[in-house]
């Protein structure tokens, strides 16, 4: 689920100040915030850039800055390591 809705509240921005902001429709803009359509990657990009968060903020479901970093190769902490 994308959180372009959330992140644009968070900037304090309108639909329309959003759609202006990427070169838009508000149209378009309310379909992502739907989930009726999905921006392609370079939207993404440009949303990311616009409304000043990562990728990840857009794409993820922990809330914005809450997002679990990745460890390498998936391992637990608990995990013996290879070698």
């Amino acid at each position: 689920m994308l959180r372009i809705r959330e992140m644009r509240e968070r900037s304090g921005w309108t639909q329309a100040e959003l759609a202006r902001q990427v070169g838009r429709s508000m149209h378009t803009v309310f379909r992502w915030e739907k989930g009726i359509r999905l921006p392609d990657a370079e939207e993404l990009r440009i949303l990311a850039k616009v409304l000043n968060c990562s990728l990840d903020d857009l794409v993820c479901d922990a809330p914005a800055g809450d997002v679990p970093t990745a460890r390498r190769g998936g391992d637990s902490p608990d995990a013996p390591s290879e070698g």
